[in-house]
């Protein structure tokens, strides 16, 4: 092993990540990650080229390994912050390359999945302390202003933190950080990222909140197509026609500057 390790040093970090204490996995990993990341970049301009995208992420690729087998394991602190490593360095990687294969975009959409997958896992049982841990990495990973130009990915990484919110003093933080997100303006961008907003808030209700207090944000937040459209579904289910009738006036006569919505109440 040490013979084969002198000309293949990855292999060596790679055989330490495996046998290492889990208190020393973090850097054990970061290092795997990172010497990947540097064997991928163009010597002169260490930009990473098309091409080479995926062998800059194998280190990535490695330790979202680990971090599948310490979900198996129910050792979900760990994977959580595992999974932050490898988003943070592959979003980073980003910036200094060519991802026209996707490879680079993948390993931040997996690391992401990864993190969602952690907390929405029904086994965990966290202390509130470790509880209030997860929602912190969570929030300094989502809200780095480097990901300002991102939503999609800022809001996949928030929703992890929507099965958080058992916890009244997270859902509190929660909700207030949603709320200083929430966009002015009627732009395509601001309309889009107030929807994703919306959808957060009722995730939470209908996590632990009353059935009424859910039917209350839905009729205060008509003007959102999607919640129409979720009305219009349930009382369609309810055989009430008569609010089915008036849900879809009512979204003629808002929505009547967008030919796409409408066709949707038309239909």
């Amino acid at each position: 092993i040490i013979s084969i390790g002198e000309n293949h040093p990855a292999f060596l970090q790679e055989i330490e990540l495996q046998v290492t204490p889990m208190e020393n996995e973090l850097a054990v990993a970061e290092k795997v990650i990172l010497h990947h990341i540097k064997n991928a970049q163009d010597n002169r301009t260490n930009f990473i080229h098309w091409g080479s995208t995926a062998e800059a992420m194998e280190g990535i690729y490695i330790t979202q390994q680990r971090i599948q087998s310490y979900i198996d394991q129910e050792q979900y602190l760990i994977a959580v912050q595992l999974a932050a490593l490898c988003f943070r360095h592959a979003f980073e990687a980003m910036e200094y390359s060519d991802d026209s294969s996707g490879d680079i975009g993948s390993a931040v959409e997996d690391s992401i999945a990864l993190i969602n997958q952690v907390t929405s896992e029904e086994e965990n049982s966290w202390t509130r302390l470790e509880r209030a841990d997860v929602f912190e990495i969570i929030r300094l990973e989502a809200m780095h202003p480097d990901l300002e130009g991102w939503p999609d990915w800022r809001l996949d990484l928030l929703d992890a933190c929507v099965p958080l919110c058992v916890d009244d003093d997270i859902e509190q933080q929660f909700q207030a950080l949603l709320q200083s997100l929430v966009k002015e303006g009627d732009s395509w961008s601001a309309q889009y990222t107030n929807k994703k907003i919306k959808e957060l808030q009722l995730k939470i209700l209908t996590l632990k909140h009353s059935d009424e207090a859910v039917e209350q944000f839905l009729q205060q937040n008509l003007q959102d197509d999607n919640i129409r459209e979720r009305l219009i579904l349930a009382a369609i289910q309810k055989q009430d026609y008569e609010k089915v009738l008036e849900l879809t006036t009512d979204g003629l006569q808002h929505d009547a500057k967008h030919k796409g919505i409408v066709n949707k109440w038309r239909n």
